[in-house]
């Protein structure tokens, strides 16, 4: 048999403190470059999915007036002060891109 200590066959690598930190504080400045790119592809994802149901709602409107005559949908709900469309309240979204609620005329 042999008298080698058994550590001494292994020959085991250990990362020093140091080098953790190290390789943290690269981790952590790589994270910060990327969670601002993440941010803005979110709000881009968001506004293009506006978009598209914004366009949605205008294909149905030209849809429905093609079916009848040229005429837009009127507006019927309940407190209907007789001006259609332009007597209800609306959404609508401002120069910055936020809702906010408006009577319509």
């Amino acid at each position: 048999m042999s008298n080698l200590h058994p550590m001494s066959l292994l020959s085991t690598k250990v990362f020093t403190l140091v080098e953790l930190l190290f390789v943290i504080a690269i981790i952590v400045i790589l994270a910060s470059i990327l969670f601002p790119v993440f941010a803005r592809a979110r709000e881009n994802s968001s506004r293009s999915s506006c978009q598209s149901n914004l366009k949605q709602i205008g294909l149905g409107f030209l849809q429905y007036t093609q079916d009848y005559d040229e005429r837009f949908p009127q507006g019927t709900a309940t407190g209907n002060t007789g001006k259609g469309w332009a007597g209800h309240p609306a959404w609508a979204v401002s120069s910055t891109g936020t809702r906010s609620r408006r009577s319509g005329a």
